[in-house]
């Protein structure tokens, strides 16, 4: 056989079996488990791309009061929001969200809205796996401002 009939063939084949197995409840159900952690890491890769990490005291190692207060001047909540608004990839989010159940969307919007990291004084120590005071702010205002904008977009029948 043509080694290229044979690579179509072998294409052809795996289109076929992916097609079947998208529409099995087993693949709907692992679609669904997945669907909240799509969500929330779209808001901690937002956080992380507008908050810069802090893992030390000093001005140069953490996100500091001033840098809360350059986040709000320059309107970095509002860019958020128009961001994911206009997003193609968060179009597709809203629309893998809404056939969920009710309780099930709150409960992920509820989530979503506290998707922020601990500061070091609930962690009890200072470490990257925490963020200054001011900086779970900047991460809390892009956590409700997508969340936000979510149920806007869900709120609005058809858009997707």
């Amino acid at each position: 056989m043509n080694p290229v009939a044979l690579g179509l063939s072998t294409i052809l084949l795996a289109v076929s079996i992916f097609a079947q197995s998208a529409d099995s409840p087993d693949r709907k159900d692992a679609r669904a488990a997945v669907q909240p952690n799509v969500l929330l890491t779209y808001i901690q890769r937002t956080q992380r791309q507008f908050v810069r990490a802090s893992y030390g005291p000093l001005e140069h190692q953490c996100f500091t009061d001033a840098d809360l207060v350059r986040f709000v001047r320059a309107g970095i909540p509002g860019r958020v929001a128009a961001t994911a608004k206009s997003s193609a990839e968060f179009r597709v989010l809203i629309s893998s969200i809404r056939p969920m159940s009710v309780q099930d969307r709150e409960r992920l919007l509820r989530a979503a809205r506290n998707e922020f990291r601990p500061t070091w004084e609930q962690l009890g120590r200072i470490s990257p796996e925490g963020q200054s005071e001011a900086g779970q702010q900047a991460d809390r205002l892009i956590a409700q401002v997508i969340a936000a904008v979510a149920v806007q977009m869900l709120s609005v029948a058809g858009s997707t």
